[in-house]
This record gives C-alpha cells, sequence and structure tokens, in this order.
C-alpha cells in the first residue's frame, strides 16, 4: 500500500489487488475440507464490480452499480435487469456486510467457458472462475476507463 495523491492513482493499485487476492482464494485450497476460498474470493469480486460501477453509474444511486456487468467496456456480460437486481440483492450487502448470502443463492468454484452467473432452479449460483476472468480483463484493460472520468 503506497500514499496516494488522487483516487485514480489509489484505484491503479487497489483493484488489481482485490482481483488478484481473490484469486488467490480461489486457487487456495481450505484444509481438511477442501474446496476454495468461496466468500471472501466473491466478496472481492463484486466489490470490484461495484466499485467500477460507482464511478461509471451515478454514485447515488447504488443499486445500478450492478449494471457494470452488462456495459460493453467492462464485463459485457448478457444479464437481464431482473437477474442484476438479484445478484444485488442476494449478495452485494449480504456478503460484504453479513457474511452470508441472500435466500436461493450459491457460490461455486466453476471452471473457464462457464457463465459466471447462473440460474439453477429456484438458485442463483456465482461461478467463481468465469467471474474471476471476467473482473481480471474489466479491471486490466478498463482502468483508463474510470481515470477517464476523473477527468471530465
Amino acid at each position: 500500500m503506497a500514499r496516494h495523491t488522487s483516487i485514480e492513482s489509489m484505484l491503479r493499485e487497489s483493484l488489481p489487488e482485490m482481483v488478484e487476492i481473490a484469486r488467490y482464494s480461489i486457487s487456495a485450497r481450505k484444509p481438511d475440507v477442501g474446496g476454495c476460498y468461496g466468500f471472501p474470493a466473491a466478496t472481492l469480486l463484486l466489490c470490484v464490480a461495484d466499485a467500477i460501477g460507482s464511478y461509471v453509474y451515478d454514485d447515488s444511486k447504488v443499486e445500478r452499480h450492478f449494471d457494470i456487468l452488462v456495459h460493453p467496456d467492462f464485463y459485457g456480460l448478457e444479464l437481464q435487469e431482473s437477474l442484476i437486481g438479484s445478484i444485488y440483492k442476494k449478495y452485494r450487502n449480504l456478503l460484504s456486510h453479513n457474511a452470508a448470502l441472500g435466500r436461493n443463492a450459491g457460490l461455486a468454484i466453476g471452471v473457464p467457458g462457464m457463465k459466471p452467473f447462473e440460474v439453477e432452479g429456484e438458485q442463483l449460483v456465482i461461478n467463481l472462475v468465469p467471474l474471476l476472468a471476467v473482473s481480471d480483463w474489466a479491471g486490466r484493460l478498463n482502468w483508463w476507463c474510470v481515470c477517464h472520468i476523473f477527468r471530465n
């Protein structure tokens, strides 16, 4: 962690750090029980999306931050508005503030090529490996977009 003179320089450090620690959380295995550290990985990856969305969209409308998931210059996912609302309600605040998931919400490690968000019956599932892949892309290739916002 360095000292920063602007939000722009801070984002250039903080967002890639979050993605990198999420990557570690997904690749590391829990002793004795196996599986990855899904809760911290999901929390960090959703925080990255939320943060980018807060700069791209009107910061006063927190519900819009996850619209960044469909923005073609960032995540570019094909998600229905209702699914974005479910991601917001079932994961965003509950993961970061309550260390829990909403009803009918799940986490899976997933594999490359899967959709980051899938509905299985009534359950919404975040597949962490695919979410990491699009988060990494959104972060590394589009920091200039976030930084451009500060210049306008």
